[in-house]
């Protein structure tokens, strides 16, 4: 892939997602979307957003270096079934929950600090 628009094009399609469906889990507008794979746009933070959301190296998809894919990312065989029978509402709530499980797998273990409780919050 030569450009960073030929990657994102790659990255999300082999992921199963409508420009539409990567919106939603990376947190932009379908339109943004369409315009970095036109290549009419390009930003950072959406740069790491869009890496976070397809699970790729960040690296990869700026510059085309290095692997795609991230440690532990299972590509589907033949695409995940769609629920047209769940409301938008849930469809949405439920696409994000799954994507944040993975992104939590993927981010195991936490880091120390995270792990800490505040004090005086219970414990021994």
């Amino acid at each position: 892939m030569n450009t960073f628009s030929d990657r994102l094009r790659e990255a999300r399609v082999l992921r199963g997602y409508t420009q539409q469906a990567l919106a939603r889990v990376a947190g932009l507008s379908q339109s943004a979307i369409a315009s970095y794979e036109c290549g009419r746009r390009h930003s950072s933070r959406a740069t790491r957003r869009l890496a976070r959301a397809l699970h790729v190296h960040l690296d990869w998809l700026e510059t085309g270096a290095g692997p795609r894919d991230l440690r532990g990312v299972v590509e589907l065989q033949e695409p995940a079934p769609q629920a047209p029978a769940l409301h938008p509402r849930d469809q949405f709530i439920l696409d994000r929950l799954i994507h944040t499980y993975i992104r939590a797998c993927l981010e195991w273990p936490p880091e120390e600090a995270a792990m800490k409780k505040p004090a005086g919050k219970g414990g021994p």
